[in-house]
């Protein structure tokens, strides 16, 4: 199967899209709406043991902002508590502008109100890292890594050839380049093997179980 690696496939799109197999995409992509509206619940049964309409209404509101979740498994520790934090107060404060401009917020139990903003803050967080720890395990669900070939060794190739190995929690391997020109022309060229020239990409693609071809060319 070929894919065409153009600037805007993987310059323009966030990591989650690069080489991340679906089951850990869907996952992320759910993680915080999902954690939100759970915890926003909870707090709600815990402490009214009900859900009104009120509750439904913010959950839904709550999911509509946060999906899809954002991509943190590639960043530090730090970093990532940092983006949770600052992420929930900005969300928090559009929540209690638009209850307090609304008149909404007065329908709402304080009490259910600032246990759940704590309780979402720690679930965000050890949600975060939870998924961190098993990221390699659901990473062998999917299967074995697909094998990559880029045909195209030029500043785009190399970059995409450098996000995927890099990535400690993709389902791809990156075998090589295939490409007519001069490596020396591009920069870190020396980084990633070349396997041949584009002739050569058909008959190393049927011997070698090559799952994935990007073309990374000039549209010309």
């Amino acid at each position: 199967m070929a894919q065409r690696a153009t600037p805007l496939t993987f310059r323009g799109v966030s990591r989650l899209s690069v080489g991340r197999g679906q089951l850990l995409n869907l996952i992320e992509v759910l993680l915080d709406p999902v954690v939100l509206v759970a915890t926003q619940w909870a707090v709600a049964l815990s402490l009214e043991h009900h859900l009104g309409p009120r509750d439904v209404i913010l959950s839904l509101i709550v999911f509509s902002l946060t999906f899809p979740g954002s991509a943190r498994l590639d960043m530090k520790p730090w970093s990532a508590v940092r983006h949770i934090l600052g992420g929930w107060v900005a969300l928090s404060a559009l929540l209690l502008i638009f209850g307090y401009a609304s008149r909404y917020l007065n329908e709402f139990n304080l009490d259910v109100i600032i246990h759940w903003w704590w309780i979402a803050l720690v679930s965000l967080l050890a949600a975060h890292f939870l998924l961190k720890w098993a990221a390699p395990f659901i990473r062998e669900l999917q299967g074995p890594p697909r094998r990559v070939v880029i045909a195209g060794m030029n500043d785009q190739g190399i970059e995409l050839a450098r996000r995927v190995s890099q990535d400690l929690y993709t389902d791809v391997q990156l075998v090589g380049f295939f490409d007519d020109r001069v490596r020396t022309r591009v920069e870190d060229a020396n980084a990633f093997p070349v396997l041949g020239k584009f002739a050569d990409m058909p008959n190393y693609v049927k011997k070698n179980r090559i799952d994935v071809i990007y073309l990374s060319l000039p549209m010309a």
